[in-house]
Formats: C-alpha cells, sequence, structure tokens
C-alpha cells in the first residue's frame, strides 16, 4: 500500500517503480479521512446482539409488555365475576364446551383462564 496526497493506493507486492506501479495499482482511490468510527448506538446495538441472555431477555420484556397491552383484549372479563348457571364447563374446544370460556369454568363458575 502506498499512500500518496492523502489518498490509499492498494498495490500488487510485484509492482515496481515506474510505469509497472501504474499496472498494477487499483484504480479506486480510497480517501484516508472518508472512514468513520461508529456512533455510540451502532456500537451499543453490535455488543447487545452478541450477547445472546440478552437478546433472550429483550425477547421475553418485550412479550410480557405486549401480553400487558393485549390484556384487556385477553381477558375481558372481571376476574371476580361468576356466571351462574355456567358451572363446570369444559373448554371451548371439547363437546359442551363455550367459547365464552375457553378453558371452560370451576365449580363456582369462574372462568379458569382468569384464576
Amino acid at each position: 500500500m502506498i499512500a500518496r496526497n492523502g489518498t490509499l493506493h492498494t498495490c500488487n507486492a510485484l509492482a515496481t517503480i515506474g510505469t509497472a506501479h501504474e499496472a498494477f495499482c487499483s484504480s479506486s482511490d480510497v480517501n484516508l479521512m472518508a472512514a468513520t468510527p461508529p456512533s455510540s448506538w451502532q456500537l451499543f446495538l453490535s455488543t447487545f446482539c452478541r450477547n445472546k441472555g440478552a437478546v433472550l431477555g429483550f425477547i421475553v420484556l418485550a412479550l410480557m409488555v405486549i401480553i400487558a397491552i393485549l390484556a384487556p383484549a385477553i381477558a375481558p372479563h372481571d376476574p371476580y365475576e361468576l356466571f351462574t348457571g355456567q358451572e363446570q364447563l369444559p373448554p371451548a374446544f371439547l363437546d359442551g364446551g363455550n367459547t365464552m370460556f375457553w378453558l371452560g369454568t370451576d365449580d363456582a363458575g369462574e372462568i379458569h383462564y382468569l384464576e
């Protein structure tokens, strides 16, 4: 490599002084001052992505946040509400189940997945 006027020329090891140098040098010059160091955000992101435990923890945390945001849609009923006449229903995917109670109800008529 030969530095000339602030640019970097990559040359073949067989290049000699004179016309051979021009023949073996690549035509693309790289400005030495053009390379910028990565930002602190880029350094953090690259370091974070290499840590498998941190990535797994972030995924678990993100899932918990999503479930918390969607909680009213997932469980729209009051957890203390009793559904009289709906006691001991099987889950919705079994015969006799009700789609309002995904996992069925208990002896008191409470929904299983809200307990």
